[in-house]
């Protein structure tokens, strides 16, 4: 049963949003470009896991996407939690092409692709951390304990998987090969089945304790407001700003007109500085002049939050 399903993660919204309001010139456009494909890439690897998933027992198996949880200590991620009553399993996903080679001796991937070398943290080395936090978070909340078991998955079919360690197979899979893996380690564990009771415990806890990452884009990138390109683009051409006609948005660029374009721009402006917002604010974002427009707009898309004439703030709705 998929108990939290995949989502696009909110990085991979907010860095849509920054990136077509980052000028192209700007210092941090590349970064910007390039986490983003890294970001898709991860996001299209886990959700194709979905389908292996599939050939799992539902009522015997609760799979949770992109948990992040707190162990008393710190928060960690988890891509995929795969719940049953003998076993829990943290599924680290790698959406990686060209060869892959587990270096045990110091704790690094290595990938060679185009006929470069590129090395990465050890996904095994953090799945062990992971275990290490799941175990302390299950006992810090009194719930039962089970064997934590980590996989890493590669997603891409054509990746080769190379070690010099032997025993690299027993964690690191292709993901094909998933459900016949989860399935032997649980059918090997002859530990004693929690109640149907107590896992519903483990899934309330989950999605309670639950807490997805919400910081700031901007300063991630250590940009500001002034960095941010400001209007609405047209959503035929793409054009930056659109004009105010009477009742519509007009591109000067291919004279297309459209009713609601600002939609798209204010959910961009909740990714890029959160939800709370002025009539100020969004005139300058919009690019546009008349207050009596500002307020309309805020009016259908917001509820005020602060104050009640000049100052007023508003929090916008989340789509």
């Amino acid at each position: 049963m998929n108990v939290k399903e995949k989502q696009i993660p909110r990085i991979v919204l907010k860095l849509q949003a920054l990136l077509p309001r980052t000028p192209p010139l700007h210092v941090k456009a590349i970064y910007v470009k390039d986490d983003l494909a890294k970001f898709l890439a991860g996001y299209k690897g886990e959700k194709s896991i979905d389908f292996h998933l599939s050939f799992l027992p539902k009522d015997d198996y609760y799979i949770f996407h992109d948990l992040r949880i707190f162990d008393g200590e710190r928060y960690f991620q988890i891509d995929i939690l795969v719940l049953s009553r003998r076993d829990i399993f943290i599924l680290e996903v790698k959406n990686m092409s060209g060869s892959l080679e587990f270096d045990r001796d110091f704790n690094q991937l290595i990938q060679f692709k185009n006929g470069q070398e590129k090395a990465f943290p050890d996904p095994v080395l953090q799945l062990q951390r992971q275990k290490s936090q799941l175990k302390k978070w299950l006992e810090l909340n009194h719930l039962p304990h089970l064997p934590i078991h980590g996989l890493v998955v590669i997603s891409n079919p054509q990746t080769v998987i190379k070690s010099t360690n032997k025993h690299i197979n027993k964690v690191v899979l292709h993901s094909n090969l998933l459900p016949q893996r989860i399935s032997e380690i649980n059918n090997q564990n002859n530990s004693e089945q929690i109640s149907q009771r107590e896992i519903k415990k483990i899934i309330r806890k989950l999605i309670k304790m639950d807490t997805p990452l919400n910081s700031s884009i901007l300063d991630q990138y250590q940009m500001t407001r002034n960095d941010i390109r400001k209007g609405i683009f047209c959503p035929f051409c793409n054009h930056i700003p659109l004009d105010r006609g009477h009742g519509y948005w007009i591109c000067r660029k291919c004279s297309a007109k459209s009713k609601d374009a600002h939609l798209t721009a204010l959910i961009e402006y909740e990714l890029l500085f959160g939800d709370s917002i002025s009539s100020s604010e969004l005139k300058e974002f919009l690019m546009i002049s008349s207050s009596s427009l500002a307020s309309r707009i805020l009016n259908s898309v917001a509820s005020i939050t602060e104050g009640t004439t000049k100052g007023r703030i508003y929090t916008l709705y989340k789509k």
